[in-house]
């Protein structure tokens, strides 16, 4: 089941011109995913151990999505994630948001490492204007391809990354499958780790215990009855829920449920469009 998505509003300045240093890197990613290596250990269904990783994980507190734009405001939240074209919350664990399976609306920078079926390239139904990148056949690529972002998220100060549309192989119109997916994810996470960050499963519940991400970020996983999903292979899990959705009455009642049954995400209550000044509130559950 595909959970919600945010509107991306902010484009990522992606190039189809790979260097050689990010070819170099990408090469280094799949002999990596071959022979696994140190950075992470494998997560379980049960639980999810980040073993000799050089990465940080997001402390506990409140956290906050503003990839639609960020804004400041005191007390700080202790996490927020941002879109990679923004800078990190001043002093603030800061998450960089990358679309990574597929592209953003208006770039068409990648289009020769899109998805063709049946001669066309492949739209998600939902969101006009992102199309599916070929996981399967340019995964290469577009690992090359991303890897200059990440670079740019670790420059920047990001401390993670979290990799949007996960799930595309539901919309490919069978054009990718999950191993697909799952096998681009996990070079994309020896080069995330490579560069000192800690990477983050978004959405799709399903691959929980499938890909060795660090931390997950979930959306609207009170609506869809998905937490215990997350934080059974997490031991830290973020999760928005949209105020299209769920009333703010139901989301405070509802969080509180998961908080009272223990081992609950850390929760914030959103605008869909996450705009700086939109709907923000947090689980009084929680404070």
């Amino acid at each position: 089941m595909r959970t919600s998505r945010v509107t991306r509003v902010v484009t990522a300045a992606l190039t189809t011109a790979l260097s050689a240093a990010a070819l170099a890197v990408a090469g280094a990613a799949v002999a990596a995913h071959a022979e696994p290596g140190s950075v992470a250990a494998t997560p379980a269904r049960k639980a999810v151990t980040v073993a000799a990783a050089a990465v940080t994980l997001p402390p506990s507190g409140r956290w906050d999505y503003q990839i639609g734009g960020g804004t400041t405001y005191i007390p700080a939240p202790a996490v927020v994630s941002r879109d990679n074209a923004d800078q990190p919350y001043p002093g603030v664990y800061s998450i960089c948001y990358v679309n990574a399976f597929q592209s953003q609306p208006g770039d068409s920078s990648l289009k020769s490492l899109w998805l063709v079926v049946n001669g066309k390239n492949v739209e998600d139904p939902e969101w006009k204007g992102e199309y599916m990148l070929d996981t399967k056949g340019h995964r290469s690529q577009l690992v090359a391809a991303f890897t200059t972002l990440l670079q740019k998220c670790a420059a920047k100060g990001f401390k993670a990354v979290e990799f949007d549309n996960l799930d595309s192989y539901d919309r490919s119109k069978g054009g990718l499958t999950q191993a697909d997916n799952i096998a681009y994810a996990k070079d994309l996470i020896t080069a995330t780790h490579g560069l000192g960050l800690a990477a983050a499963q978004k959405n799709a519940a399903e691959l929980v215990g499938s890909i060795p991400f660090d931390f997950a970020v979930a959306e609207s996983c009170l609506r869809w009855s998905e937490c215990g999903d997350y934080t059974a292979g997490y031991r830290v899990v973020l999760d928005v829920e949209y105020q299209e959705e769920l009333s703010a009455s139901s989301f405070q009642k509802k969080c509180a449920t998961a908080v009272k049954a223990g081992k609950a995400p850390s929760f914030v209550f959103r605008d869909r469009e996450v705009t700086p000044n939109g709907v923000r509130a947090w689980c009084t559950a929680q404070s």
